[in-house]
């Protein structure tokens, strides 16, 4: 029989942190499959897991289609950059700092969320990866933080910017929104926990092949 290799599959955690009302907004968007769990220090844990897929834009890879499972984890109640301890990061791949665009103390909770995350684990490429995410959850609130100072803060710290979403975000928009995240943590760090998929060519797919050759 002859085998062709066409999926590869990745598995990547990432942490929720900062805006607790984003955090839960994601996690009970997401919650179909949510659980939460004690971690050793007594802490409750929230993640919610999900697969997806997604084809690598490398010309030259030998595996194109990558079929990934997503853990989104949160920590409800921990919303302050001191109660969360390196163990959070050590067991995760990427971090997502939140902030409210209605409220400019969130965003500027930036700089304390990145020393945070730099006195536990390494930011950059094959690395931790750190992106930054506006998020509109009260409606009657006007925005405090434009998107281009956002994005220019990204620049300045080398993390990704991640967009912004609102409370009118659908289950499918988020999961597509963390599926292009995979695709640049794919990029960044590579590939983890990979199992590789082979499907075996019957006869009548050969067969039919060579007849159009």
């Amino acid at each position: 029989f002859n085998y062709k290799k066409m999926e590869e599959y990745l598995k990547y955690k990432i942490l929720l942190l900062g805006y607790s009302e984003a955090k839960s907004f994601i996690i009970n968007k997401l919650k179909s499959n949510a659980y939460k769990e004690k971690n050793k220090s007594s802490k409750i844990i929230e993640e919610v897991s999900f697969k997806g897929n997604f084809y690598s834009e490398e010309r030259d890879t030998k595996v194109p289609k990558k079929v990934v499972d997503l853990i989104i984890s949160n920590t409800p109640g921990q919303e302050n950059y001191n109660s969360i301890t390196n163990t959070y990061f050590r067991d995760s791949d990427a971090a997502i700092i939140l902030y409210d665009i209605t409220d400019k103390s969130s965003f500027n909770d930036l700089n304390k969320w990145i020393e945070k995350i730099n006195n536990c684990v390494k930011i950059g490429d094959n690395e931790y990866v750190v992106f930054l995410m506006g998020a509109k959850i009260k409606i009657i609130k006007s925005r405090d933080v434009k998107e281009q100072e956002a994005i220019e803060k990204c620049q300045e710290k080398q993390i990704e910017w991640g967009g912004e979403f609102n409370n009118g975000y659908s289950k499918e928009q988020l999961k597509k929104k963390f599926i292009e995240f995979a695709k640049i943590l794919y990029k960044k760090i590579g590939v983890k926990n990979i199992k590789q998929k082979r499907i075996k060519l019957d006869s009548f797919t050969k067969k039919k092949r060579q007849c159009c050759l």
